[in-house]
């Protein structure tokens, strides 16, 4: 029987013509989109799992995927399902690793929202901005933002259809980027956190943006974080503002290249090098 090893890889795709990430009869996505071209390559079906799913029209920089399939060498898969790929999705990086590893188990994820602010519209921004026309207040907004940070019941800023067991996550972090621009400034919101609701990244800049347009007032957050109530919160930012950046490993396999079994490391991804004992 051909050995069959658990490949991961770090791909980026712009979401304008996706239904989400999810396999789905309605319509594209992204996941089928990478069946395909895994199953091309390698002539027999090939699923593939991330640990974060994105919603439909949501773009990514750093999405994590696994699959099972026999062992080529890493370049030949890299430069074979690109080949596969429709041109706004691409596979940047390929590591092997142990074949119980858990693409799902993480430790946090960071997402970048990015919003043109500015009275004049910008052709080469209508698919990864939310345009605002109106002033925000940024000193308002960042006040609010730190308000987030922490561990809360995040019921608020649930969306609808959220599957999640629990609403109680932990934000790390939220930062704000400000890149003046001619007629214009590009303000960009980057939260991490361990973990993250349906929608949960878009309403929270949805309450935001409205504290910085003045339509709500400083402690907007707090109080629907006690509250629990969507009412309370602010609207849906687009979902064409968000990317998912960066998906949290510890140790982080792109970075050792692949990951160490008790025996230290094995071969730096060199298939050539690989330890049978890591085939499934």
């Amino acid at each position: 029987m051909e050995p069959v090893c658990r490949y991961l890889g770090l791909v980026e795709y712009e979401g304008t013509g996706y239904l989400g990430w999810q396999v789905q009869p309605q319509g594209p996505t992204v996941q089928e989109k990478l069946v395909e071209a895994a199953s091309k390559l390698f002539g027999r079906s090939t699923w593939v799992t991330v640990p974060s799913r994105t919603d439909a029209g949501v773009h990514a920089r750093g999405q994590v995927i696994a699959f099972d399939a026999p062992l080529l060498p890493l370049n030949r898969v890299l430069l074979g399902i690109n080949t596969y790929l429709p041109s706004d999705i691409a596979l940047k990086d390929l590591v092997l690793v142990p074949p119980d590893f858990r693409v799902k188990e993480t430790q946090g994820k960071e997402y970048r929202y990015q919003i043109w602010q500015s009275p004049y519209p910008s052709p080469f921004r209508l698919k990864d901005h939310w345009w605002s026309t109106k002033p925000l207040d940024l000193n308002a907004l960042e006040t609010a933002a730190q308000e987030f940070v922490g561990t809360h019941d995040f019921s608020a800023f649930r969306g609808r259809g959220c599957q999640s067991t629990s609403a109680q996550k932990s934000i790390f972090a939220v930062k704000l980027l400000v890149t003046p621009e001619v007629n214009g400034q590009i303000v960009t919101l980057v939260i991490s956190g361990d973990s993250f609701l349906r929608n949960m990244v878009r309403i929270m800049v949805g309450t935001l943006v409205e504290i910085a347009w003045g339509q709500k007032p400083q402690g907007t957050v707090a109080k629907a974080l006690g509250s629990g109530q969507r009412s309370h919160t602010g609207q849906t930012a687009p979902a064409h503002g968000l990317w998912l950046e960066k998906v949290f490993y510890d140790p982080d396999p792109f970075v050792t290249r692949g990951l160490k079994n008790g025996q230290g490391d094995w071969g730096q991804n060199d298939p050539a090098l690989v330890s049978k004992s890591f085939f499934v």
